[in-house]
Parts: structure tokens; sequence; C-alpha cells
């Protein structure tokens, strides 16, 4: 698990975290960053984690395989 501080700044760090989020609940092959469609699938995921206090991956979108 990579830590990282609140700088503030997207930098190479933040993309490999996102990225690392993005495989662990099978969203790899979306993007949310440029489709809304996308991100409000990433933002429903995050919320399922978070509501259910589980470690990303416990929910996971069904169409990236």
């Amino acid at each position: 698990m990579t830590v990282l501080l609140i700088d503030g700044v997207w930098g190479s760090a933040t993309t490999q975290a996102y990225d690392n989020l993005l495989e662990a609940l099978n969203m790899a092959c979306l993007s949310p960053k440029t489709n809304y469609w996308h991100a409000r699938t990433f933002l429903i995921l995050l919320m399922r984690h978070g509501f259910a206090s589980e470690s990303a991956g416990e929910y996971t979108y069904p169409y990236c395989d």
C-alpha cells in the first residue's frame, strides 16, 4: 500500500495510486476522468466500499474482463 502525502499536486505517486485503485475495482478499461458514466460508476463503487467498510476489490465493475 502506498502512503500519499496530501500536497494538492497530482503527481506520479497520485497517478500510480489512482491506477492501482482502478485495477482493484476492475475498472482499468474505463476512464473516469474523461467520461461521465465511468466517473459515476467509479463513485458508486467507492461509496459501496465506504458504506460497507470494505477494502477496494470487494465490489468490482463486472465488464472489464
